[in-house]
């Protein structure tokens, strides 16, 4: 009985460090600026068949919740990709965390990272391109216009 006690435990440990091993996520794009949707992808261990992604900003955290529903068999299992969309945000300093829970459990933490939302310069006006269409209209009218009336 005191073996599969053992062997229970240090399943549960290597699940835990497979989860935790996987939770790095990857940001899209790699640079993101204050005016990027921005991406987040990682791989959770999982049995369970439909996940939803719920992410928030506090301050200077942005935490990110994986709730997965519909699970066979309960934790583990296979690396499932999962990711995250939000944004843009405002330029500064951040940090992005991943929670998770299966079902109805209490949500634990995956992983932590620094995230930097750089800023940009604003673009330079220009016409649109009907805008820029009508201008060279108008331009050739009266061009056409002034070299009729030069010949009379």
């Amino acid at each position: 009985m005191r073996t599969h006690h053992v062997l229970a435990v240090a399943l549960a440990s290597a699940l835990t460090l497979a989860v935790e091993s996987a939770a790095q996520a990857v940001i899209t794009p790699g640079q993101p600026t204050e005016r990027d949707v921005i991406t987040a992808r990682t791989e959770i261990l999982s049995h369970c068949g439909t996940v939803a992604a719920q992410t928030m900003v506090s301050g200077s955290t942005i935490r990110t919740n994986f709730v997965f529903t519909n699970c066979v068999l309960g934790p583990g299992g296979v690396l499932l990709p999962v990711e995250a969309t939000f944004g843009p945000l405002t330029a500064g300093d951040y940090t992005y965390e991943i929670y998770y829970r299966f079902e109805t459990d209490p949500f634990t933490f995956l992983s932590s990272q620094p995230l930097v939302i750089a800023a940009v310069a604003d673009p330079i006006p220009t016409a649109n391109e009907w805008a820029l269409i009508a201008l060279g209209a108008i331009l050739a009218v009266g061009g056409a216009w002034v070299l009729r009336a030069s010949r009379f």
